[in-house]
């Protein structure tokens, strides 16, 4: 391996005079070629090879206003051969992002739809919502504006975000019966959505293919009766129909449409 002394001109400070002797003293061999020339050396150098095991200290000018001014730089022979500053680089850690969550399904994404409603939007009512699980995942509320009661508009619920408002036409009985046909999201027992879920696909039946539940509406149960009921839809596979289950708001089954 082999080490290069540069030559430098004067040293126009003490300390700097000091750094050159300590340079001079730890050099394994003599450097040729470097004149002497006022206080300094030349500005020729010769190559020396670096005895194994010894540290050499090089001095090299600085870009400074003062010409002359140096730093020393120390060498370790048995790592490598390049000169290597006494500054270090600051060390940059990079975290890994987090992986995404996977996205939830069936009753799991229901129970979060409505929630996500009720953190948007306050408790209000509402004249029907309907929630496509499995593939879809999306729901759709028609909501009672607050601000003007009078007004409903529509919501969806997609990938995590509630949207915008889309005014709903009402048409004018509905308009004029509009509080009969309200309903308080708060009234539902949301947390029985898995038992409610898990009890259609037993009553409609485990069909060939089927992919079990698909979707379900909240409403009240008119022009029955103005309770509020859940109807939810079971996929009957190739070879079925498949039918749905009414559901009392409070998670009892109401009646059974279908196989």
């Amino acid at each position: 391996m082999i080490a290069r002394a540069e030559c430098i001109g004067p040293f126009p400070y003490p300390g700097q005079m000091f750094i050159r002797r300590i340079a001079a003293g730890l050099l394994a061999l003599s450097i040729a070629g470097c004149g002497a020339k006022g206080t300094g050396v030349s500005a020729d150098a010769t190559s020396a090879t670096v005895v194994p095991g010894a540290v050499v200290t090089t001095v090299t000018p600085l870009a400074t206003a003062n010409p002359g001014q140096a730093i020393a730089r120390r060498v370790s022979p048995e790592t490598s051969s390049t000169t290597t500053s006494s500054t270090t680089t600051p060390k940059i850690t990079t975290t890994e992002p987090v992986a995404a969550t996977a996205s939830v399904s069936g009753a799991e994404f229901a129970v979060g739809a409505v929630s996500a409603y009720r953190a948007a939007l306050g408790e209000a009512k509402a004249i029907e919502i309907t929630i496509w699980v499995g593939d879809m995942n999306r729901a759709e509320a028609e909501l009672q504006d607050l601000a003007k009661p009078a007004n409903v508009d529509t919501y969806e619920y997609k990938a995590g975000k509630v949207g915008s408002p889309e005014p709903v036409r009402l048409t004018s009985s509905d308009a004029a019966d509009l509080e009969t046909i309200l309903f308080p999201i708060a009234d539902v027992a949301w947390d029985q959505l898995p038992a409610m879920f898990a009890t259609a696909i037993a009553e409609i039946g485990g069909a060939e293919g089927s992919t079990g539940v698909t979707h379900l509406v909240v409403e009240r149960d008119l022009p029955s009766d103005a309770e509020i009921v859940l109807n939810i839809y079971v996929d009957g596979g190739p070879r079925s129909s498949g039918g749905y289950v009414k559901f009392h708001h409070d998670g009892a089954v109401k009646r059974v449409y279908g196989p």
